[in-house]
């Protein structure tokens, strides 16, 4: 027999954190993209969210982004939205950091409907945050704000 109120997902990569509020979790993976333009591997974020707000967890959306995350705190579900803080670093040939805070708008979810698309949607995106060279140590929000600390390590 297979159980049909139980709901799975696939997302790739290694996974690194689960981030959960109230209505919504999502499962954080992280791995490498390859950015044929420029002919090499980067780090990347694969969030695979889910519904939570009924007895069975449910697969909602998904959303690919450039960087990691340095933990779950990096993360935010707040008025629909998820919001994420992420670092991609390269070492090669020279040591380059960029920081940056992106929206997604997560699906709307309606009882007995299924989501058509799937994808999140990137709302917005900032530039680098910090200085050249610095990475994301601690992240905070706090309501509609983002708080980032970001040092550099010599």
């Amino acid at each position: 027999r297979v159980r049909v109120d139980v709901a799975g997902a696939f997302a790739s990569g290694y996974s690194r954190m689960v981030y959960a509020s109230q209505d919504f979790a999502a499962s954080v993976n992280v791995g490498w993209e390859y950015d044929p333009s420029k002919g090499d591997w980067h780090s990347a974020t694969f969030i695979q969210g889910f519904d939570i707000s009924g007895a069975t967890p449910k697969p909602l959306s998904y959303a690919e982004l450039s960087g990691e995350p340095i933990n779950q705190y990096s993360l935010d579900y707040y008025q629909n939205h998820l919001r994420v803080v992420t670092t991609q670093s390269t070492w090669w040939p020279e040591r380059k950091t960029t920081n940056k805070l992106w929206v997604l708008e997560v699906p709307e979810r309606s009882p007995g409907v299924d989501v058509t698309n799937p994808k999140m949607g990137l709302v917005g995106e900032t530039e680098n945050l910090g200085k050249p060279g610095e990475e994301v140590f601690a992240v905070r929000f706090m309501g509609d704000e983002a708080y980032v600390v970001t040092f550099e390590q010599t």
